[in-house]
């Protein structure tokens, strides 16, 4: 099987290419609407750093950009975070500080940026309160919540959506001093907490990954922050392992420059179980308005976004928390408003090694 893998690895990468080229332009295009949205009070609540990551040197300061920049110091949080949605009160947990959905650490990145870009001191102070708040915000054991100051999903470590994952790659850069992404400015004393919280945050991440007859597999979405078990999210989200936010957390750690024995180990065994469950000659589209999984050609690859805790299984969900074996079984609005499958196991095929990841940034 690996074998086969290899030799269709020339394949996947083009296709691969293919649909970052097509992103990227879907990408540029959504800044103009999410720009004019954003600086109108726009309508949508995350703040979606990814659109602005891909943003030439020239844009950074351009007024546009400090326009943008100013919004956001303006709607910080007395406690350093921002919410999703930047602009409004929202009752309950979400009108909190949250690393979801970007927030809080796509704006530490964008004010960064804009501060080498421009000198403003404020965007600078702005970004370092920031920082701070996510060093306090971490947990003894190395995690993140998803909200500050709440309970039930919203205290859990939570990887769901790239949460932890953006948490710990900003605070790397921190570290690093990373010029390009605007934090060549950070003091030693920073520097030095956000390694010592990124080490935190690795730690965590291996003790989480979960063995399955004692042979490492991949990670849940959402861990308990006491006994890090793997735990529900929302009704739809139960305990089970998760392809699409394991590979946030194997590129991170593909980001590692040289890594331990068990961070190698943790990847290799990821993999293994992303090639384990893997789904040959199927896509997931849209046919008639719902969402199907149809025939493909046979070396398309197709991967579930959530697995029963064996490691296997499939399972999907709906929001009176039953368990289905079959995505057909689900209501339509659950079925078509959630990434049930995907293909994100195949963006670790364009980074094998550390100095490959840092190659290809």
């Amino acid at each position: 099987m690996k074998n086969q893998l290899k030799e269709k690895e020339n394949l996947f990468c083009v296709k691969k290419t293919i649909i970052i080229i097509v992103s990227v332009i879907f990408a540029i295009a959504a800044i103009f609407v999410y720009e004019r949205n954003f600086s109108g009070r726009r309508k949508s609540n995350d703040f979606q750093w990814d659109v602005y990551s891909i943003k030439g040197e020239p844009w950074w300061e351009s007024p546009e950009c400090v326009k943008i920049a100013d919004e956001i110091t303006e709607c910080q949080k007395p406690d350093g975070g921002w919410t999703k949605d930047i602009h409004n009160t929202v009752p309950g947990p979400w009108d909190n500080s949250t690393i979801d959905n970007y927030a809080t650490w796509g704006q530490i990145r964008f004010l960064a940026k804009c501060y080498c870009a421009t000198g403003n001191t404020v965007f600078r102070e702005s970004c370092r309160r920031g920082i701070a708040f996510l060093l306090g915000m971490q947990y003894e054991n190395g995690g993140w919540p998803q909200i500050v100051g709440t309970t039930d999903y919203h205290a859990h470590i939570t990887f769901n959506d790239n949460a932890m994952t953006g948490v710990m790659e900003t605070l790397k850069l921190v570290s690093e001093r990373s010029e390009k992404d605007g934090f060549s400015w950070v003091d030693d004393d920073l520097a030095r907490q956000s390694a010592e919280a990124f080490d935190r945050g690795l730690k965590c991440i291996l003790r989480c990954q979960i063995k399955v007859d004692e042979k490492l597999t991949a990670w849940c979405q959402q861990y308990n922050e006491v006994t890090l078990e793997p735990t529900g999210g929302r009704t739809f989200e139960p305990p089970s392992i998760c392809t699409k936010e394991s590979v946030g957390i194997v590129l991170l750690l593909k980001s590692i420059r040289d890594p331990s024995p068990e961070v190698e180990n943790s990847i290799r065994a990821a993999e293994e179980w992303f090639d384990k469950v893997k789904i040959e000659g199927c896509r997931f589209e849209w046919v008639g308005g719902d969402r199907k999984v149809v025939k493909g050609d046979p070396d398309d690859l197709l991967w579930a976004r959530l697995y029963r805790l064996d490691g296997l299984t499939p399972l999907f969900s709906d929001r009176d928390g039953k368990i289905y074996d079959d995505v057909s079984e689900i209501s339509k609005e659950r079925r078509t408003g959630y990434d049930w499958y995907g293909t994100w196991p195949l963006q670790l095929y364009l980074y094998k090694s550390e100095d490959d990841y840092y190659n290809k940034q």
